[in-house]
């Protein structure tokens, strides 16, 4: 059977039930995110060992690793030895779940659900490991760029991988503008080649001219997080280096979500007055 004739089949079952089983699926994601994110950039096996404490190293049981719950019902402690676990473990899991149930919220049952699911997924691991080691593993972002070209064939086929690929180029062609010109004004790196390596990455699910758009958000919303950054580190801006990626991928998630819509909107605007 064709794939399209799955897809018409999938969308007969009513859209409450996927929202659940998205949710579902997106909160064991997030789990598996959760040892992305501590794994990858120590250069371990996201595979084995298999879930364990980090402070006792007991295996955690599986009735004990039920995404979400088992933070809640254990506190956020070992059941062993009873060491804290970090708060980001469950915040992991409930962004997992959130991206799966509003991409499928937004697109219904279709290649761009399973394209924003698979975008923010990758987006959380990316931007976490930003945070906490100020890397940006190439182990993340290129299956994540692998996910928007193959996701891109399905729907739009050579065309769509072909406007894939052209986002993406755009998207580094714009980083590597920054860089260059940080280097030249400040004669220091204003942004990193993890950054070029994140846009190029994520722009393989964008449009061409949602770009520009992606990188506008995201500059926003680096400006709000570095307020935040700065109040939690209390120190000034400009004696810490400040990780990009968690401001791009809040960029990237809303403007494949509603990036059209907010180019639609602004164009009207201008077209109104003509």
């Amino acid at each position: 059977m064709h794939m399209d004739n799955w897809i018409g089949l999938l969308q007969e079952v009513p859209l409450w039930y996927w929202t659940m089983v998205s949710g579902l699926i997106g909160a064991i994601v997030g789990s598996f995110l959760n040892v992305v994110i501590y794994r990858v950039p120590r250069s371990m096996s996201i595979l084995k060992p298999s879930s364990h404490c980090p402070s006792c190293g007991t295996p955690i049981r599986p009735w004990n690793n039920i995404p979400l719950l088992s933070y809640i019902l254990l506190r956020g402690r070992c059941s062993s030895c009873g060491a804290g676990f970090s708060i980001r473990y469950w915040v992991v899991e409930a962004l997992g779940a959130t991206v799966a149930v509003w991409s499928v919220a937004r697109y219904g049952i279709s290649w761009e659900a399973l394209a924003g699911a698979l975008l923010g997924w990758h987006l959380i691991a990316l931007a976490f490991i930003d945070i906490e080691t100020m890397t940006v593993p190439d182990h993340v972002v290129l299956p994540m760029a692998l996910g928007g070209l193959l996701t891109s064939l399905a729907e739009g086929g050579w065309n769509g991988l072909g406007l894939s690929l052209l986002s993406a180029a755009i998207g580094a062609v714009f980083i590597l503008l920054i860089l260059v010109l940080a280097r030249w004004m400040y004669r220091k790196e204003g942004i990193g080649l993890g950054d070029l390596t994140t846009v190029a990455g994520y722009g393989t699910y964008m449009q061409p001219m949602l770009m520009p758009v992606s990188l506008l958000f995201a500059a926003v919303a680096g400006l709000a997080g570095s307020g935040v950054w700065m109040v939690v580190k209390r120190r000034d801006l400009r004696s810490i280096p400040i990780p990009f990626v968690p401001a791009l991928a809040v960029g990237a998630w809303f403007t494949y979500l509603y990036g059209s819509d907010v180019v639609v909107f602004y164009l009207s605007l201008f077209l109104s007055d003509f």
